[in-house]
């Protein structure tokens, strides 16, 4: 197949955009925790959700902007940068159920990670940054909610949605990869990269951000709350919940098949003329792009000079982060 070169020149500017981006949000990210660990350091409950904050929000905004400069200096060449916040095309009823299965899944190799993590003896680095005094509602809003958002506005609004036109699945997997990085540790390592293919795999169907929003502020959301049981109620309380999460998703994709095959023999009768949730599975609006960029140049783009400086912080992070966790636990 003939290269593009038109294209690859696009590509390449997006994926030096995307550098740049990471090394701003890693930066604002390393330089305003620093409320956060003096919090900690003060046991000053509102410091650290404050810190907190303003490290999820200034490390998306402030990355996002920098993105958006760089990709509509030239706008005629590059195309401009957005980012969907439009209702997604699902109906209400299929909704909650795909958020379920959704948080299911991520619950499952969240699971998985810590199994593995603890068979090859790793020393827990990512331990859920619960405010004691903060209260339920606190830790909701600082843990689920703020993150959740901004981090969805950021990966899939900006990063996997300026690199879908090359690919979706090139797309879905690269802004997988730097959000399962952007974490900085081994014990979020895996089902983060999973939870970033679903959350990708929702905005390539959809279109938008918000269901992605729905899923990544819910799955926040259920640790924060497990953590809380658990806290308060013994380990036993936080394994049966995660219980009724597996069985409400087996439930749940259950249904989905019930509806979904349902709505296909109603199609296939010519019953209903408005497209449906099958269609919206097996298509999606974004797949109308087509990819003309070989592996070996993608593989060249997306490791330039920025992206690298990125990964040698990341890993040299998760590295002084073990360190650290080997001299606590030995």
């Amino acid at each position: 197949m003939l290269t593009d070169f038109s294209n690859d020149s696009k590509f390449r500017k997006v994926c030096l955009a995307t550098g740049v981006s990471l090394l701003i949000f890693f930066f604002v990210m390393s330089s305003t925790s620093t409320l956060t660990v003096l919090g900690i350091w003060m046991k000053l409950t509102v410091l650290r959700a404050v810190g907190s904050i303003i490290t999820s929000v200034g490390a998306a905004v402030l990355a996002a902007l920098i993105m958006k400069l760089i990709l509509t200096r030239n706008a005629s060449s590059t195309g401009q940068l957005y980012c969907r916040f439009r209702a997604a095309p699902v109906l209400p009823i299929e909704t909650p159920l795909i958020i379920v299965v959704a948080l299911a899944l991520v619950r499952s190799v969240a699971l998985l990670n810590n199994w593995l993590t603890g068979f090859l003896n790793i020393p827990g680095t990512a331990a859920l940054e619960i405010n004691p005094g903060g209260g339920l509602v606190l830790n909701m809003i600082v843990i689920a909610l703020v993150p959740g958002f901004f981090e969805e506005f950021f990966f899939r609004g900006f990063i996997c949605n300026n690199l879908r036109r090359f690919g979706s699945v090139r797309a879905v997997l690269i802004s997988s990869c730097f959000f399962s990085l952007m974490h900085g540790n081994l014990d979020q390592l895996l089902y983060t990269f999973a939870a970033g293919l679903i959350l990708g795999w929702c905005f390539i169907k959809t279109g938008s951000v918000w269901l992605g929003i729905m899923i990544h502020v819910s799955n926040n959301a259920v640790s924060v709350l497990l953590e809380y049981v658990q806290d308060q109620m013994g380990p036993s309380a936080a394994v049966t919940g995660n219980v009724i999460l597996f069985i409400a998703g087996f439930v749940s994709i259950l249904v989905l098949a019930v509806i979904w095959f349902w709505k296909f023999r109603l199609k296939k009768k010519e019953r209903v003329a408005e497209p449906d949730l099958m269609e919206w599975t097996l298509t999606g609006p974004l797949d109308a792009f087509e990819d003309r960029i070989p592996p070996s140049r993608t593989l060249r783009h997306v490791f330039n000079l920025p992206t690298v400086c990125f990964l040698v912080l990341i890993v040299g992070n998760i590295i002084l982060t073990l360190l650290y966790g080997k001299m606590l636990y030995g």
